[in-house]
This record gives C-alpha cells, structure tokens and sequence, in this order.
C-alpha cells in the first residue's frame, strides 16, 4: 500500500498493470513516479519533494508522468491529495504519442516546479529556458493530426510558485497547460505565488489552452502571473516540430477572478485556425495597472467565431480596457479607460 524511497532518480516505475492501489513518499528524485499502460488504479496520497542534484530540466524530469505505448492502454486513473515540489520539469505530466483517457487529479498541489538547470547561467535569456516549466500539463500525440486525449479532469488543484526567471515569450512556464484534448473539466484551480511580498510573481502564464474542445474551466483564481491569465493560442505543424491541434473550440470559462497580470487578464492568439465558441462567463477581470483586461491578437489567417465575455473588469490606468476584440461579444461592467474599446455589435459596456 505504500512505497517510500529517498535518493532515487527514478524511484518508481508502473507499467502493464490493473487495479492498483499505493501511496508514495518520495524524497529527493529526478523523476519521481512513472506509469505507462495502467488501468483502473488509485493512488489515494503522495508527497514527492526534493530536486535531484543532477537535475537539468530535461523532458521526464516531472514528479508523476502518464503516457500510453498504445491508444487507450492507460485510463480511468485517480490521483488524490498529492504534493509534488521541486521538479527539474514539469510537476505534472499527461503525455506521449497514444492517446490516454479518464484520468483524475483531485486535490493535487505542484510547488516550484521547473527547478532544473539548462543553458548558460552567464546568459540571462538561456538560462533555464531548454525546457518546460508547467505545474501540471497535458498534452496529446502531436504525431497525429486527429487524435488526443480524452475525459482528463483537474480537480481543486494548486499550482505555485513557478519558474518568471525566462523571457515571457515563453508559453512553457504555466501553472496549467491543456493541449491537444477533448472534454476537459477543470475546476476551482489555483494558480499563485506564496511570496508575501509586493510584487512577486507566480508563472509566466496562468492557464494555456491550445487545440483542445468541450472544455469546462470554472471559478480559476489566477493572481500576479507574469504575462495573462487564460492563454488561448494555436501552433503551425509546418514550424512547431509538431502538431498542436487545429480544434480550439467550444470552451466554457465561468466565474473566478484573474488578479493583477501583467499583460491581460485573458489573451487570444489565433494564427493559424479560427477559435470558436469560447465562452467565458461572470468573470472578474482586476487587472490593476495591466494594460488590457481582454487582447485579442489575430495574426497570419487566425480568425474568432462566436465568441462571447460578461464580467467586471477593474483596470487602474490602463489605455484599453479591450485590445484588438472586435470579434468579442461582450457584457461587461466596470471601470473604462478612455482609449477605444471595440468589440462586436450587439455588445454592452
């Protein structure tokens, strides 16, 4: 029922296995726990800490890494009231070239994630950046054009303290990333920084979503992330090394504040695909002195259809309240700001 380890760099391994049931105490690791076509199993407890001295942030370096050898070998997976910290890569990972099914993170916290070193420490925008840097992070077989992950749901789950160190182009150091998945639930997440100073910083982005469809995402508390709240954005195979998805549709966003970015609360980047149908409901947008509470940025043939926000937003100084969205359906009140606020006919401000 439990296993406990400390100086192992890769303490545990499960592979072609069925109800199972265990609980883990992992100290100082470099991957901490590893399954690969496991089905029907629980892991009721975890507590994983304690970064490996040879940790460089390489892929696999993450506290819990799922994946499947063939399509549907690894599903109907529970993970309850873990804590990972320390990871050389991401706290949390969903991956691999098969497509993985009903898996649960319920309670599940990642602190400090993306500790590991790579890069020339004598060069500030290399240092650290080789790798990615989520607290939890799904993403489906970038392989394949049409298959992805399926029914993956993150349950009160906390993301801390991640890595700002980077240049902010960077859309690897999020507290979630959801890629390449369809029907999506992610509830009550917690995206924050424990510094207790003016000024401190949780990730680069809050919660990143890219080709992924029928996604619920409700009452987020995302504060002080370097960059934007909720990240929506799309990758082109021909340059992305891979294929990211071309679906980014039918997303639901209710409720939940995003609190003092530094860029906009939420952020859409359509390059390549057209978004369609995100709807993000009752949300509030404090965005202090962020310069947008909304920005869209549409670039090459990225189109929005049927987009719709309501809310309040509460900029302090900002030139726009709203940036390039005038594909937005909007119901919002508020604090404006003088500039213009476009967004579609039909809309109330």
């Amino acid at each position: 029922g439990r296993v406990k380890t400390k100086n192992w760099e890769r303490p545990v391994q499960l592979n072609a296995s069925t109800y199972l049931r265990m609980k883990f105490d992992i100290e100082t690791y470099l991957q901490g726990v590893y399954m690969t076509d496991v089905k029907h199993s629980s892991f009721p407890k975890a507590h994983i800490r304690g970064i490996s001295p040879n940790a460089d942030g390489k892929a696999g370096q993450n506290g819990l890494l799922i994946d499947a050898k063939t399509n549907n070998a690894t599903q109907y997976l529970w993970f309850q009231d873990w804590v990972v910290e320390d990871t050389g890569e991401h706290g949390y990972r969903i991956g691999g070239q098969s497509i993985v099914n009903d898996i649960w993170h319920i309670n599940c916290v990642s602190k400090r994630p993306g500790r590991g070193e790579v890069g020339d420490p004598a060069i500030p925008t290399e240092h650290g950046i080789g790798h990615g840097r989520w607290g939890f992070k799904v993403l489906g077989p970038t392989d394949s054009a049409v298959e992805r992950h399926r029914n993956i749901h993150y349950i009160n789950c906390i993301a801390e303290d991640g890595r700002t160190n980077v240049p902010l182009t960077r859309t690897n150091f999020a507290g979630f990333q959801i890629g390449k998945c369809v029907n999506v639930t992610l509830a009550n997440p917690i995206v924050r920084t424990s510094e207790a100073v003016a000024g401190g910083t949780s990730f680069v982005n809050g919660i990143e979503i890219i080709g992924t469809e029928e996604m619920t995402l409700s009452n987020p508390s995302i504060g002080h992330v370097q960059k934007n709240g909720i990240h929506f954005y799309d990758a082109d195979p021909a340059t992305a090394g891979g294929d990211f998805g071309s679906l980014l549709s039918r997303i639901n966003v209710n409720g939940g504040i995003i609190l003092n970015p530094g860029n906009a609360g939420i952020y859409a980047a359509p390059s390549k695909y057209t978004f369609r149908r995100i709807e993000v409901i009752n949300i509030t947008l404090d965005t202090g002195a962020a310069p947008f509470c909304i920005q869209t940025a549409k670039s090459g043939t990225g189109a929005l259809s049927g987009c719709f926000v309501s809310g309040y937003v509460n900029p302090v100084n900002a030139s726009k309240v709203l940036d390039g969205s005038v594909d937005w359906l909007a119901d919002l009140n508020g604090n404006f700001a003088t500039g213009p606020n476009d967004c579609a006919d039909g809309s109330s401000l």
